[in-house]
């Protein structure tokens, strides 16, 4: 009677909590579907004008880690993932991309609060609230992997943020190395210089051309310049012009 009793106690607060669980859960899903599909859909329609400009060369992998967390963060509200070690893994995915959500926000900061005047520096405020989305979501995860041993749900967090720094990050320093040989080898006398610059830059996944252009423009050397001009064509399909950018076909 008495264990009875202590189960009649204890069920009221079970149930408040999952009751909260609930509705943050379904807020979290409403504001995902605005700064986790509608508002990323319009920055990312934008990006190619001003985040070209802002990010230069790191704009291809800060667009597709933030695919990548956009893409986890539907994962999770959609209620598909149950694992307490797979909650774990997606709560550091997550978390860090909510802080490289906020990072970009920042960046994005002065354009934003020049853009204020006019209306349209509204849409720079988009990331930030991104960043929120996604640390909800991350807390939710986190929460829910709460059976785990207390030492292997941090382990899982930690892996799971790496994973999600592991492309924004990597693939820069991997871009700059790969560059950094091509242009060496640009320099031989031999009859397949730029083929074998070519493929130092293959191995990269979403390879930028800024640096290329970036070093045509300095380079006062002609020959030197042509033989960046056919890398550029030999890499991207496209040959380079006298002042640094791609000659399109018309």
């Amino acid at each position: 009677m008495t264990e009875a009793n202590d189960m009649a106690v204890a069920s009221p607060p079970a149930l408040d909590e999952q009751s909260a669980r609930t509705r943050r859960r379904k807020r979290t899903i409403y504001l995902t579907l605005w700064f986790g599909i509608i508002g990323p859909a319009i920055c990312f329609g934008l990006f190619d004008g001003v985040g070209a400009e802002v990010f230069g060369r790191l704009s291809i992998p800060l667009r597709v880690a933030a695919a990548s967390g956009l893409a986890l963060l539907l994962l999770h509200v959609s209620g598909f993932v149950r694992s307490p070690r797979s909650l774990a893994l997606l709560s550091g995915f997550l978390g860090a991309s909510a802080v490289l959500a906020w990072l970009t926000g920042a960046l994005l900061l002065p354009l934003t609060l020049v853009g204020l005047m006019v209306g349209i520096g509204l849409l720079g405020l988009i990331p930030f609230g991104t960043a929120w989305v996604l640390f909800r979501a991350a807390g939710e995860a986190w929460d829910d992997a709460a059976p785990l041993p207390p030492w292997r749900r941090p382990q899982l967090g930690v892996c799971g943020a790496a994973l999600a720094t592991l492309f924004p990050v990597g693939q820069p320093i991997a871009q700059e190395m790969s560059y950094e040989i091509a242009f060496e080898r640009l320099e031989l006398s031999t009859s397949d210089a730029i083929e074998r610059a070519s493929d130092a830059l293959d191995w990269v996944p979403c390879l930028s051309r800024e640096p290329l252009l970036d070093k045509a423009r300095k380079e006062k050397d002609e020959a030197r310049f042509d033989r960046l001009s056919r890398l550029s064509e030999l890499q991207f399909g496209f040959p380079i012009s006298r002042d640094g950018y791609l000659l399109f076909p018309d």
